[in-house]
């Protein structure tokens, strides 16, 4: 099955995920390190265990971004038709073919998590760091709102992929496979 999506559409999703990955990475620094903008980010909602927490979870989304459709597979990157080729829950090859459409679904989750935050706990203008009343003139929600929109294009265009990942999944659990029969 050929994809429906022109070539330079792939191209743009794919300036996309490189570009949500990066902007996603270039953070872990001041989450991991606890820089005082982070702080002043964090304190309210968990302090530093939320803020290593939120690291891992842009770090899984980054690297599940950044793996190539169809990467060590027996998948057609350009078909999400091909649920049926995963062959149980070990599996990798199957699984890693579904790892950039993943990765977009969950970094719109975890940026969605920044954008909440910021609109019903911290507010969009944010001190640089503790105390201080230079702001940020709103330039990490701006940031975060940037990358939502990134997000929610990938992972419109990856939205079969995540379908045929459901029905994957849905396939390889006993229930389900009792109900089908």
């Amino acid at each position: 099955m050929k994809s429906t999506h022109p070539g330079w559409i792939a191209g743009i999703t794919w300036l996309f995920q490189v570009a949500i990955a990066f902007l996603l990475l270039q953070t872990l620094f001041f989450k991991l390190t606890y820089a005082p903008q982070t702080q002043v980010i964090f304190e309210s909602i968990g302090g530093r265990p939320a803020a290593t927490l939120t690291a891992f979870a842009e770090l899984v989304a980054a690297v599940l971004l950044l793996v190539p459709a169809g990467w060590l597979t027996r998948i057609d990157p350009s078909c999400a038709c091909s649920a049926r080729e995963i062959r149980g829950w070990t599996d990798f090859k199957g699984w890693v073919g579904y790892a950039s459409a993943i990765g977009a679904a969950f970094s719109l989750m975890v940026i969605g998590g920044a954008i909440a935050t910021h609109l019903l706990i911290i507010g969009i203008v944010l001190p640089v760091a503790p105390g201080s009343i230079e702001t940020d003139g709103g330039t990490l929600f701006a940031l975060a709102l940037a990358i939502a929109a990134m997000a929610a294009t990938v992972t419109w265009f990856h939205r079969r992929e995540l379908n045929a990942f459901g029905h994957a999944v849905l396939n390889q659990l006993p229930s389900h496979k009792a109900l089908v029969a």
